[in-house]
């Protein structure tokens, strides 16, 4: 999923997984970090987990399931999805 939230200038968008669903209309998300890369973002789940509890209106789309990037065993980690992401500042 792609969670949106404010900053002084704008919106920020950050890809997660949803880990719980609360009762009220939130939900438990583990963030993927992402990573440098050229086209379509690549993305890892950092070493140290980045949760947060997010409220269903700050929930942008629900993306596909990501994609390994494949190659070597440090490549496997990264993940990418089969979705523009380039109208997002993430």
């Amino acid at each position: 999923m792609l969670a949106r939230y404010a900053t002084k200038t704008g919106f920020r968008y950050y890809a997660g997984q949803i880990t719980a669903v609360h009762e009220g209309g939130t939900f438990e998300v583990k963030f993927l970090t992402k990573l440098a890369s050229k086209g379509n973002p690549h993305f890892i789940f950092p070493e140290k987990e980045d949760c947060d509890e997010v409220e269903f209106e700050h929930i942008v789309t629900k993306l596909p399931h990501p994609v390994p990037v494949g190659g070597t065993a440090r490549a496997k980690q990264q993940l990418t999805f089969e979705y523009d992401l380039t109208s997002y500042t993430i």
